[in-house]
């Protein structure tokens, strides 16, 4: 594992624009409810919470046009939405995402739907991708490529994409917490079908990249019981598409340890994962595990997107960021990377699964995905649906998805393609 980059994977351009209706009524599959209204402007629209006391996870709570860093010149109405969700501890929060749908004429039973889960952004609210205005993305980063959102567009699908637990609304952003993601990439698919005259299908198919692949992982394996308890129990996911997905957590942090001995970029993704570790396991203290220079800066991870830079985290080598590697405490604390919480190699996905990897990715390693994640998946579910890898030659970390702005043209790559076909064959 190696990088000398920032936290973000990509620079990115800027999202497109679109409108928003007065009132809704949910839709088949879902309890009725009261019209929604549209939401407030600025940064009350993450923070001016609506009452959660009533309705199912899934649930609309408010909606507005998305501003013009956030809207897709090939989506005929962009979104941003306010969504209510479940934590892990059990209480409800709300969530909050986007939702683009697509130019034309919906097919017969709606616009089928790709929830799309982003790669790492950082855990900051200022760092959730529906907030961005389409600046420097040291600033307020975009979660993903626009060329990649734009193209599922283009391809005839509706996008759905949740910002995560945390990630711009109230209360810590649980990253690489896969249960905690997947109800935010199932949620938003609910939440999406009662925007009004949106015309969505039932039918989805979870995918994303990176820390997104790891989201849309643990979504998939979820679907099933988490749709039956949901504002929508008509939802039909219909297979799972994940890019370079982040697989295999400990060994892989025990080899950035091993290989990295200077100060990386890397280690803004290792300081994210160390304080996650105290997230699952609430016994483990943040002070008592990382080292006393890390720690001094663990201000920056809740306020600042950019973690990897050479005055923040990037300043240390990944065995720099614990106190010990050795101790009892470590140990406990690694063993909570190798558990179900955070590595997606136990889950049992009981829908046909896709996992695209470039064989030049330094950042999610190509050996862990073909070694051990996706044995471990066809193992998990007794070989049935197919869990399918296909790696390719010479892509990295970046280059597995399509990159580059639609204003300054796209480029997909080969498994981007190949993604595409394969998700419309699923979602028939």
């Amino acid at each position: 594992m190696n990088s000398t980059g920032s936290t973000n994977p990509f620079r990115l351009a800027a999202l497109a624009a679109a409108t928003a209706a007065l009132s809704m009524s949910l839709l088949a599959g879902t309890a009725a409810a009261a019209p929604v209204t549209p939401g407030p402007s600025g940064n009350a629209f993450y923070t001016s919470t609506p009452s959660l006391t009533s309705g199912k996870h899934g649930l609309l709570l408010r909606y507005r046009a998305a501003q013009a860093g956030t809207t897709l010149p090939d989506a005929a109405s962009s979104y941003t939405v306010l969504y209510k969700s479940t934590s892990l501890s059990g209480a409800a929060i709300a969530v909050s995402g986007s939702v683009w749908i697509p130019k034309g004429t919906a097919p017969a039973g709606g616009w089928k739907v790709i929830s799309w889960a982003h790669g790492t952004t950082g855990a900051a609210d200022v760092c959730a991708p529906s907030k961005s205005t389409g600046a420097a993305d040291s600033v307020v980063p975009l979660a993903y490529n626009t060329g990649t959102l734009n193209e599922l567009l283009k391809a005839g699908y509706a996008v759905a994409a949740t910002d995560y637990e945390g990630l711009g609304t109230p209360g810590f952003h649980p990253y690489l917490l896969g249960h905690s993601e997947g109800r935010g990439v199932i949620d938003i698919v609910a939440a999406a079908r009662q925007l009004p005259s949106s015309n969505l299908s039932s039918k989805w198919v979870a995918s994303g990249h990176s820390q997104g692949g790891h989201a849309a992982s643990y979504a998939a394996a979820d679907a099933a019981a988490w749709t039956a308890s949901g504002a929508d129990t008509s939802l039909s996911l219909k297979g799972l598409a994940a890019f370079a997905p982040a697989n295999s957590m400990k060994i892989a942090v025990l080899t950035a340890k091993a290989a990295i001995k200077s100060p990386n970029g890397i280690s803004g993704l290792g300081a994210l994962i160390v304080r996650s570790m105290t997230q699952a396991d609430t016994s483990i203290s943040l002070k008592s595990l990382m080292a006393p220079a890390p720690y001094a800066l663990r201000g920056l991870i809740d306020t600042t997107c950019d973690l990897g830079t050479p005055t923040r985290f990037g300043q240390f080598a990944p065995g720099q960021l614990l106190n010990s590697w050795t101790s009892p405490l470590a140990t406990k604390a690694l063993n909570v990377l190798a558990g179900d919480k955070m590595s997606p190699n136990s889950l049992n996905i009981k829908v046909p699964t896709l996992i695209l990897q470039g064989t030049a990715d330094s950042t999610v390693l190509p050996n862990l995905t073909k070694d051990i994640l996706a044995p471990a998946l066809r193992k998990n579910n007794g070989g049935s649906p197919a869990i399918t890898y296909r790696p390719y030659t010479g892509l990295d970390h970046g280059g597995i998805v399509a990159s580059g702005s639609p204003s300054l043209g796209v480029t997909p790559s080969a498994a981007f393609v190949y993604a595409k076909g394969w998700m419309a064959a699923r979602l028939g």
